[in-house]
Order: C-alpha cells, then structure tokens, then sequence
C-alpha cells in the first residue's frame, strides 16, 4: 500500500477492483479460516520465528504475487524456498532482483485440516491471485 492516502481512498480503490473483477475474495478461506496470518517483509524474516504448523505461503512483489505453496511445516518448506527455491522461475527472480521488495504472507492452518483441503485451498489462491511462477491448473 502506498502511504500518503486516506482510508476512504484505499477502500474505493478496493471496491474499484473488485467491480472489475481483479480482487477476489477466495471462497474457501472463508469455510475454513486460518488461524492467523502473518504477513513480514523477506529481509526481516528470522526462519526461527517462522510457525512450523502447516499452512499456506504467498510470496508478493511490490506489484504482483509471485508463487502460491501449502506445506505440512512453513518453516521447513520455506526455509529451501528461501535457500534456494525448487520452483526455478521465483528462485531466478529472487536472485535478480534480491528480497528487498519482497513480501511473504503464512497463513497458519488448524490443525486439524486434513491435506487435501489445504491444496484445495492452495488451488483456490492460485486462481484467485494469478501468481506468476506457479503452474495454472495445478
């Protein structure tokens, strides 16, 4: 978000987007919200006070989302994206541009949720945003 604006100017930027259909609200979050979420800045990220719960994962640009994941453990399965990403688009994006822009939403699941509605959920963010790096249709 870009300082310097009111509150009322955020909100009708939003309800502009969501009239044209480039904000989303994900269907699913709403049946099984998580239990927090964390959004952080990369560079401040310390991987020990990452939540090892399962989850869901959002990697943001200043200007777009860049990959969508669901883990069993955020900190282990974001610990090898930040040491060097499988999915080779965002690791080379990461190494061309560094994490100085980058965001990183964790959406801490219950524990309860089994692991066919996290990917569930997964897929639904992946529509939903459009990420860059990720596979359409996965």
């Amino acid at each position: 978000i870009c300082p310097g604006h009111s509150s009322l100017q955020y909100r009708w930027a939003a309800l502009n987007l969501r009239k044209k259909r480039r904000l989303k609200p994900e269907i699913l979050a709403r049946i099984r919200p998580p239990d927090r979420v964390i959004n952080v800045p990369v560079p401040d990220i310390a991987l020990d006070q990452i939540p090892t719960e399962q989850g869901l994962y959002v990697f943001l640009s200043s200007t777009e989302t860049l990959y969508v994941g669901e883990t069993s453990n955020l900190r282990t399965r974001l610990g090898k994206h930040l040491d060097h990403s499988d999915n080779k688009g965002l690791a080379h994006w990461i190494w061309e541009y560094g994490t100085d822009t980058l965001h990183l939403e964790m959406q801490v699941l219950p524990v309860d949720t089994e692991t066919k509605v996290r990917r569930a959920m997964e897929a639904e963010l992946i529509r939903s945003r459009d990420p860059v790096f990720n596979v359409k249709g996965k």
